[in-house]
């Protein structure tokens, strides 16, 4: 009876999502295999209003909001990252890549290829395609949250397939996806949930380890990663989420403060800084905070917190402006 009502509950459950979200949340669209991974269907508008209030149209190779190429750039870079690099939470002229474009006179195109969730281990699969059908001339990732640069030992010799997913997501509606994930993970990773109800005996969780992680060790890995993978230039913007207001307080520093300097120390310190490079947008994005001009948030929700909006959109794109077209007229 247990397992009946909870199953019951599921389903009743994942359908008032499948009728209500899209009349107030987000809409459900067709995934589809496009550059080796499962994207947006090319052709189809997809909207959001749970931060912003926005409609996206998935342009060809399942990019979010480019529909069009620029007809001669000086340089192509395509842009990684995940849901903040996305921006589906902004309208297309909005987004990273349009200003990018926009600011540096149609001298830099931009491919957007970030897909919510993604981190290194998705982008560096990517790579190749990008280098050999776009023919890019340098790679632009933004990192929002260190732990997406974070390549565990079991992940450098072997990249995840997409392809049992494809077969699932191009059969069965992703509402239900989205659903049994939601119930089956703990939310934003592939760990399992634990369910208020099991079968078998009870676990024992494991005593907590004391012992410290060297992150220096991480970033060696994945930039020895970045560096095998990619035969163009690398270039990593930072952008935390600061400022915030936290206890009604504006609090700018950055939580991950020492884990990015770790980071930046074994760049500068080594080979990698030749083909890896590390720019950082967290003054521009306090001094921006400072004027009243908030990176984060939304009208609709808490400012200073969440997605990249327009300000902070535009923070980004003007640092990627300077690096490869810094004789472009900006207004």
């Amino acid at each position: 009876m247990l397992l009946a009502r909870w199953l019951l509950g599921f389903i009743a459950g994942t359908l008032i999502v499948a009728i209500t979200s899209p009349l107030f949340v987000r809409s459900y669209l067709p995934r589809q295999l496009n550059r080796g991974v499962m994207t947006l269907a090319t052709g189809h508008d997809y909207r959001w209003r749970s931060e912003g209030y926005a409609t996206s149209s998935i342009g060809p190779l399942g990019m979010v909001g480019k529909t069009q190429r620029l007809r001669a750039p000086k340089i192509k870079i395509a842009l990684w990252g995940d849901s903040q690099a996305e921006g589906t939470c902004v309208a297309d002229d909005q987004k990273i890549f349009a200003l990018t474009e926009s600011l540096s006179d149609d001298q830099v195109e931009v491919f957007p290829l970030a897909r919510s969730g993604d981190s290194l281990v998705d982008w560096l699969t990517q790579f190749p395609f990008a280098e050999q059908e776009l023919d890019v001339d340098a790679h632009v990732i933004l990192v929002v949250e260190l732990s997406d640069l974070v390549i565990e030992q079991r992940m450098l010799h072997s990249f995840p397939k997409d392809d049992a997913f494809s077969r699932i997501a191009e059969t069965v509606p992703a509402f239900v996806i989205h659903a049994a994930r939601k119930v089956l993970f703990q939310p934003n990773s592939l760990t399992p949930r634990d369910l208020r109800f099991s079968f078998g005996p009870v676990a024992v969780p494991a005593e907590p380890h004391a012992d410290t992680v060297d992150t220096t060790a991480f970033w060696n890995d994945s930039l020895l990663k970045i560096q095998e993978v990619a035969s163009r230039p690398v270039v990593l913007i930072y952008a935390p989420r600061v400022p915030q207001i936290m206890a009604g307080r504006v609090n700018v520093e950055d939580p991950d403060r020492e884990s990015f300097a770790e980071l930046e120390s074994s760049i500068a310190t080594s080979d990698f800084e030749s083909g890896i490079q590390l720019l950082n947008v967290q003054e521009s994005q306090i001094e921006s905070g400072a004027a009243n001009r908030w990176p984060h948030g939304f009208d609709n929700g808490q400012i200073g917190s969440g997605h990249l909006n327009v300000v902070g959109n535009s923070i980004i794109a003007e640092r990627i402006v300077d690096h490869f077209a810094p004789d472009s007229s900006r207004e």
